[in-house]
Order: structure tokens, then C-alpha cells, then sequence
């Protein structure tokens, strides 16, 4: 065994151990990841239940005016939790793949969203994480700056929140708001950080991913364009080549090498394959290679579900073309086996397409093979449920005598 086969081994062994490491990362940083969140949502529905419970247990008399300046307190709370742990939209999320593919990118940048330098250029917008961005600055320097009137604020608090709850209350009322307060704060930035983050970044990178994939399209499209007119082109070439009178076996050649690497690319183009195959026949006379490339050619098909097209009789017709080529010349059970393949094919393009029958009986390439009776049986039978093309059927004439009703 060669060391560069030995090198190949090792690196497959490498990434598959660490692809086994990165999915037992993933699933245990999962596993870890629920255990917080269940530990998070108990906790605080705990700190919340307690908090009611306790509010109620205190203000009996007014116990809704209570519960309802409690929930005012969480709501407050969990806005500014929201405000303080909103995520920020990062301004250039897709970094620039193909440095060859530039100016590609930049002659789509103004219908796809994304620029030259693969930047996020869809202008999302950012109003909410702006004024997160201000009010966290501005509520953390006038909080600084007024950190020495927090106790006669929260004196005030509690003197105007305790008037609606009853006599002597001032400081529960204080209480109330000051729990209830960081309750909603706790929770609004704990469940923004573990719940609305990820959400924000799934929608930016789903976003991003249908992006790149209608560029991808974008481009593997043109490309397609691109080669679809360069194969149409050398395809032209061939055939011009092809209705020369002289045919130089080098400039066959050429072109035979030149659409053998295009069938690489496009194994399902139906002029390329019947082209290619003309020139193996025509060209040098290969009558077995042109047979043994439409029948790969009609495989092809098959597998993508499309045996049952045009394209397909179109092959087997041309088949049956090189099979009564190949009968020049030949006698005995020779001739009687390439008959036979030669009407085989001809009954399945005709099975595809019936009306291939009247091309059938005027192509001069089937002149060999229209001296078999057999073919001529199976023509006259297909023509016969087959109008001719451009023609209509003609109706059967009703010879049977007419039947008039009896009178009574």
C-alpha cells in the first residue's frame, strides 16, 4: 500500500472521528442546554408564585389593587429584561466565499440583496436593538448620577403605591414593586437571551441561506446557459463537418473528443448524444459505437424517468438506422441477428411513436432493413390505427342498411 494511499486513509479516519466527536458535543450541549432552561422556567415561576402568594397573604383587603400593581411591576420589569439583553443583527454575516466569483456577486448585488463583499445587504432593520442601545446607556448614566435620591425615590414609590392598599402599607407597597420589579427584569433578560436571540438569529440565517441559495441558482443557471450555447455551437460545427462531401479523419476526431467531454456534463442532451453518434457512423464508419451511445444515451433516460419522451423514440429510430446500415453486405444468421435487433428497435420507437411509420418507409438509411417482410407486416399494422401526419382519420363507412322504426 502507497503512502499516498495511506495519507487518504488517515485523513477519512480523522474526519470521521471528528465528526463523531462534534455530534456528541452537539447532543450533550443539547441535553445541557434543556436541563438549563427547565431549571430557569422553574425558578422563576417559583420566585413568581411566591411573590403573589405573599402579596395576597399581606394586603388581604385590597389584594387585587396588589396583584395588579405586581403584574404593572413585572411587565415594566420585563421590558427593560428585554431592552437590556435584546441580540444585536451583526452588519456583515456572510463573508465572501470565492474570491474568483466577485464581480459575479457585484453584477447581482442589486437584485439579491447581498454586496460585492458578501456583506448582509438586505437593511435590516434595527430601529429595536438602536433604542435598546440608547436607553440602556442613558438609563445606566442618569441611574449613576441619581444613585444618591434612590432612597427618597423608592420612599416615593411606596407612599403612592401603599395609598390605594390600606393604612400602614407604605412599605409593602415598596416591597412589591421593588420584587416584582427585579423579578421581571430577571426573567424578560433570561428568556430574551435563551428564547428570542436564538429566534433573531434562526431568521437571519434562514434568511441568509435562501439568499445564497438563489445566488447559487442564479449562477449554476447562467453557467448552464453559458454551456448549453457552447455545446449548441461545437454541435453546429459537427454537423456542418458532417454534410462536407470529405470528411478528414483527424477534424472527426476532434469533434469526437470535443462532444465526448460535453456528454459529461450534459448526458441527457438529446442532439448532443445523436450527433456524436453520426459522426462515430458517418465519420468512421463505427456503426457499433453509434449503437452502444444511444442505448447508454436511452439508459440515461431511464433513469431520470424519462424513457417515455420524443427523445427517447428519436434514439431507438436512429438505432435501427445504424442496425440496416450494418446489413450491407451481410448474409445468413448474421443478417437474420441484425434484422432482428434492427426491428426490435424500430417497435419500440414506434411503441413510443406511432407516427415514426411513415419516416420509417422514406429514410433512405432503412433501406436494407425495409427489404424484411416482417417490418413491412408491423409498418402496415401501425399505420393502420395511425393517421398520417397533417391527416385525420377517416371515419369507417356505415354499410349496415338503415333501420327505421315500425308504425304502429
Amino acid at each position: 500500500m502507497s503512502d499516498s494511499h495511506n495519507a487518504i486513509v488517515a485523513g477519512v479516519v480523522v474526519d470521521q472521528t471528528a465528526k463523531i466527536r462534534q455530534e456528541g458535543l452537539t447532543t450533550a450541549a443539547t441535553a445541557a442546554l434543556g436541563h438549563k432552561l427547565s431549571v430557569t422556567f422553574w425558578a422563576l415561576g417559583v420566585l413568581l408564585i411566591f411573590g403573589l402568594v405573599v402579596t395576597i397573604a399581606e394586603v388581604r383587603a385590597h389584594y387585587a389593587a396588589a396583584l395588579l400593581w405586581a403584574l404593572a411591576s413585572l411587565v415594566v420589569g420585563i421590558i427593560g429584561g428585554f431592552l437590556f439583553a435584546i441580540p444585536r443583527v451583526p452588519r456583515s454575516s456572510i463573508s465572501a466565499k470565492d474570491p474568483a466569483n466577485t464581480s459575479t456577486t457585484s453584477e447581482m448585488s442589486s437584485q439579491s440583496g447581498i454586496g460585492a463583499d458578501g456583506g448582509f445587504g438586505l437593511g435590516i432593520n434595527t430601529n429595536l436593538e438602536e433604542i435598546s442601545d440608547w436607553l440602556t446607556k442613558i438609563l445606566v448614566g442618569v441611574g449613576l448620577m441619581q444613585l444618591r435620591i434612590l432612597p427618597d425615590a423608592v420612599r416615593g414609590i411606596g407612599y403612592y403605591v401603599g395609598q390605594g392598599l390600606g393604612a400602614n402599607l407604605e412599605t409593602v407597597a415598596s416591597g412589591i414593586v421593588i420584587y416584582f420589579l427585579g423579578l421581571g427584569f430577571l426573567g424578560g433578560y433570561l428568556l430574551t437571551r435563551m428564547f428570542v436571540g436564538p429566534a433573531f438569529r434562526l431568521a437571519d440565517q434562514a434568511t441568509r441561506s435562501g439568499l445564497e441559495e438563489r445566488i447559487e441558482q442564479t449562477r449554476a443557471l447562467a453557467v448552464a446557459l453559458q454551456d448549453n450555447s457552447v455545446i449548441n455551437s461545437d454541435i453546429g460545427t459537427a454537423v456542418g463537418e458532417l454534410n462536407k462531401p470529405d470528411k478528414p479523419p483527424a477534424r472527426i476526431e476532434q469533434l469526437i473528443v470535443t462532444l465526448r467531454e460535453h456528454l459529461k456534463t450534459a448526458p441527457l442532451h438529446r442532439k448532443l448524444n445523436i450527433t456524436l453518434a453520426r459522426l462515430y457512423a458517418e465519420g468512421q464508419r463505427n456503426f457499433d459505437e453509434s449503437i452502444r451511445l444511444l442505448y447508454e444515451f436511452i439508459d440515461n433516460k431511464k433513469s431520470a424517468k424519462q424513457e417515455k419522451d420524443r427523445d427517447t423514440a428519436d434514439a431507438f429510430f436512429n438505432i435501427a438506422c445504424y442496425y440496416s446500415q450494418k446489413l450491407e453486405g451481410k448474409s445468413g444468421d448474421i443478417r437474420n441477428e441484425i434484422e432482428d435487433r434492427g426491428i426490435n428497435a424500430i417497435k419500440k420507437s414506434l411503441d413510443i411513436l406511432p407516427q415514426n411509420a411513415y419516416d420509417v418507409a422514406v429514410d433512405k438509411d432503412l433501406v436494407e432493413l425495409l427489404k424484411s417482410s416482417r417490418l413491412q407486416e408491423l409498418l402496415q399494422k401501425v399505420k393502420s390505427k395511425v393517421p398520417k401526419p397533417g391527416e385525420d382519420k377517416p371515419e369507417p363507412i356505415n354499410t349496415a342498411p338503415e333501420i327505421r322504426p315500425e308504425k304502429a
